[in-house]
């Protein structure tokens, strides 16, 4: 009976002892995590997320990482226990590299890859708190209007007017065989012309002789309307 009393005091001696030990322990790992390094929080994303770490700043008790990983910018914020609040993308390199400046002569060079014809005008003006370019392009079919971000080259509006082209029935083939039955030579230029209505070719023709004659042939007769000599 004295034995068992004996027990249950020392059990009720040494329990509070063992929790209050484990109690220091907890608490001592908790102050490590809280105490979660700039070094050992970069490490920990690194790890994680198999990136590298370029910038980290740290506010009371969270930190704000930047990362990258196959050339893609994240932010992360996380605790300093280690916790992760948040992972997003910020942009790319490639995106970055599309907001680099362009040149005049590289805006030139995008455009007329883009539309038809030669540059006529090309003025450069504010609009909307930013520098833009206002150009316009033409050539036999069409004319374009174009507004162009002057730093980034990026195309803000766009039109294009299609002219009406010209009533035919005869190829421009059959209009230099024409012109070689009335005049004798070497067909040097063909033009598809319209006037009043009426749809016609000029062919210009060498002749031998180092004249050179202009033949009006109309494109959907066929008939020779004139021949003009250049003197």
């Amino acid at each position: 009976m004295r034995k068992k009393r004996w027990i249950w005091i020392l059990i009720s001696i040494f329990t509070p002892v063992i929790l209050f030990i484990g109690f220091l322990q907890w608490n001592g790992v908790n102050s490590k995590a809280e105490a979660l390094s700039k070094e050992k929080a970069t490490d920990l994303v690194e790890q994680r997320y198999k990136g590298k770490v370029t910038k980290i700043n740290q506010e009371a008790e969270q930190y704000t990482v930047e990362m990258t990983r196959n050339n893609i910018r994240y932010e992360i914020k996380l605790r300093s226990t280690g916790e992760v609040l948040s992972f997003s993308k910020i942009d790319s390199k490639e995106k970055q590299n599309q907001l680099q400046v362009k040149t005049e002569a590289e805006i030139k060079k995008l455009l007329l890859t883009e539309f038809k014809g030669e540059i006529i005008s090309f003025k450069k003006h504010v609009e909307k708190n930013r520098e833009v370019y206002d150009v316009v392009l033409k050539s036999k079919e069409q004319k374009s209007i174009v507004k162009v971000d002057a730093l980034t080259g990026e195309i803000v509006f766009r039109k294009t007017i299609e002219f009406n082209k010209p009533t035919v029935k005869v190829s421009e083939a059959e209009a230099s065989r024409i012109a070689l039955d009335q005049v004798k030579g070497k067909v040097d230029d063909i033009d598809l012309e319209e006037s009043g209505g009426i749809s016609y070719y000029l062919v210009d023709i060498d002749t031998q002789d180092d004249r050179e004659a202009t033949i009006q042939i109309h494109a959907i007769t066929g008939e020779v309307l004139s021949v003009t000599w250049d003197d």
